[in-house]
This record gives structure tokens, sequence and C-alpha cells, in this order.
């Protein structure tokens, strides 16, 4: 899982230079049918991986108990890379797929009888994940917004 994870995040890194490269006309086409099953499907692999790695530790009998700062930190650092993720690529798929797979860590958390300092750090993780989620289509929609504002601005400063 971390080699497919490393695979995909170099793939999604070079997707993300070539819509950039290409402008808007062809990012789009590039993002609907390369850059969003990859970003997809990494999101979904960096929770796989962490999940995976806590997996084998507890196949090779380590306690869950001892699992749970690792857990926490793995959570952690999965949302800080969709945060960063969002915030410069602007990438609701990738936001939204991590959403997704962090209310399923936090539905599994609280069924499964985790710590509840694990169930409070899944809840803390997935809201900062749709925090970054919502601001990155509200931040998407203000471009847009500013540029048919600057001629009415520059009507006004006329005037």
């Amino acid at each position: 899982l971390i080699a497919a994870l490393t695979a995909m995040a170099t793939a999604l890194r070079r997707l993300y230079s070539l819509k950039d490269d290409f402008g808007v006309p062809s990012a789009a086409l590039l993002y609907s049918f390369f850059c969003l099953p990859t970003s997809i499907n990494t999101a979904w692999l960096s929770v796989a991986s962490s999940l995976g790695v806590l997996v084998v530790a507890r196949a090779h009998d380590v306690s869950q108990a001892s699992l749970a700062v690792p857990a926490i930190l793995l959570a952690a650092v999965c949302t800080a890379a969709g945060v960063a993720v969002v915030a410069v690529k602007r990438d609701t798929a990738y936001a939204l797929t991590l959403v997704w797979a962090l209310m399923a860590v936090f539905g599994r958390e609280t069924r499964g009888g985790a710590p509840p300092h694990v169930r409070w750090a899944s809840f803390v993780c997935l809201t900062v994940m749709s925090v970054a989620t919502v601001g990155s289509v509200l931040r998407r929609k203000a471009p847009r917004d500013v540029r048919l504002a600057e001629p009415l601005k520059a009507a006004v400063v006329q005037k």
C-alpha cells in the first residue's frame, strides 16, 4: 500500500504540473480523465496505507492501546497532507475522498470501542478536512467573483 501510495502521489504531482502547463481548456479534460481518478485513488491510498501499517502492527501482537498514538499521528498526517493538497491545488475530489475515508474511520472508531482520545482525534481530523473542503469550494468561486467585480470597481473609480 505504501508503494502504491508513493506511485499515485508521484503521478498526481506530475498530472498537476501538466494541468498547469496546458491551460484552462485542456486542463478540464485532463482533470476529468486523468487527475480525478488519480486524485481519488491517492487520497484513498493515504488512509488505506495508514490503516495497513496499524493492521500489520496489530497482527504482530502490538496491543491496541500501544497503537493509539501512532493511529492519531497517522490520521493527523493524512489530514495535513489533504489540507495541503486542497490549499495549494484546490482539488475538491481529493478532499471529498479524504472526508469519506475519515468518516469511515470515525464511524469505525465510534462502534469499535477505541480509546476516547482516538475517537476524538478522528473527529477532529474529519472536521478539519471538512472545513478545508468547504473552504476550497468557496475559494474556487472567489476568483470568478473578483474578475467580474473588477470592471465594476474600475467604473466606480473613474466616476
